[in-house]
């Protein structure tokens, strides 16, 4: 049976009677289809999506859940199948992807995977993994189709400019505010003899802590670390609270995002050096927003990106979308 649907509101079902007979079992973890005459779940403007597509949406979303776990699971497994036909056939009317059916994404994996192969036994350079995985090279396919598609809109824009700065208007709140920072002045010494041994650890530390004595008595951090310390290394350091990867790394980051503006740190150790930090500026997080100018090509790709999905969205709101609803309905989820 063919039953046609709208993504997202089901319209009523129409049901149109086709031949084929199926089983479906999802057994621990498996889905088998078993004696279907026709291996197609669903059209999207006649365009077919394949039992096999349809599995790896169902295998995708095994962890998806809600008051039906069942219908949910097999909804959520239709509805992303939808999308990414969508998203082939859009990338066959620009011309990056010629053939969309399953079976010739099968032989382009094959044929990839034997050019690895064959490039390896040869000695030459592969980039990327050495053989891909089925999932994996779909996906590489599926994302570099939509980059090509997107570059393509990008080309095709008029009157970019103004349209990027009323997005960029439109989208600050969400995407532009400054996720906050911290500016501070900082004195570094390091910890370790000319041996790189840290022989003179406890004295150097010792000098830092007269260098914050005289700090937090109002003292010049230049001008004391000059005379305390003149081997210091001296200079201005700006940690981003959304930088989380140097945050979780760097002690020296941690502790200036907790200071107060004109505040003085500890010392702090960090590879092999002692470092003060006296803090000079502090945003908080959605105090300010990052200047257009500086991130025009963020705001671009943003841009083509919510173009990208405002048109897929109503590419497959428009569709005529078709189930066939023996083997939809015959899919059921084990114990």
């Amino acid at each position: 049976m063919r039953r046609k649907v709208g993504l997202g509101k089901w319209m009523a079902a129409v049901v149109l009677v086709l031949t084929a007979v199926a089983i479906v079992v999802l057994a621990k973890g498996s889905l088998f289809v078993v004696q279907a005459s026709s291996d197609d779940m669903a059209w999207v403007n006649e365009i077919p999506i394949s039992v096999v597509e349809f599995n790896k949406a169902l295998r995708k979303n095994r962890g998806y859940s809600g008051e039906t776990p069942t219908d949910e699971w097999k909804q959520k497994a239709l509805d992303d199948s939808v999308s990414i036909k969508m998203q082939q056939i859009i990338a066959q009317e620009n011309g990056v992807w010629s053939d969309i059916s399953y079976s010739s994404f099968l032989q382009q994996w094959k044929r990839e995977n034997e050019r690895r192969q064959q490039a390896i036994q040869n000695k030459q350079v592969v980039f990327g993994p050495t053989q891909y995985s089925e999932d994996g090279y779909f996906e590489y396919m599926l994302s570099n189709a939509n980059i090509a598609v997107k570059k393509k809109m990008q080309e095709q824009e008029a009157g970019l400019a103004d349209g990027l700065k009323a997005f960029y208007e439109r989208k600050k709140d969400s995407l532009y505010a400054s996720p906050g920072s911290v500016k501070v002045q900082q004195v570094m010494l390091t910890l370790l003899d000319a041996n790189h041994q840290a022989s003179l650890k406890e004295k150097k530390r010792q000098e830092m802590e007269e260098v914050k004595a005289k700090l937090s008595s109002g003292a010049d951090l230049e001008e004391v670390a000059k005379a305390y310390m003149p081997e210091g290394t001296i200079s201005v350091q700006q940690f981003a609270a959304n930088n989380v990867r140097q945050n979780l790394r760097s002690p020296a980051a941690q502790a200036a995002l907790k200071m107060k503006q004109g505040e003085i740190s500890d010392v702090i150790e960090e590879n092999g050096s002692y470092i003060l930090m006296k803090c000079m500026e502090k945003s908080e997080p959605g105090s300010a927003y990052t200047p257009f100018e500086e991130i025009k090509e963020q705001i671009l790709k943003d841009y083509i990106d919510d173009k990208y999905k405002e048109q897929l969205q109503t590419r497959i709101s428009r569709a005529q979308i078709m189930v066939n609803d023996r083997l939809y309905q015959a899919v059921k989820v084990g114990e």
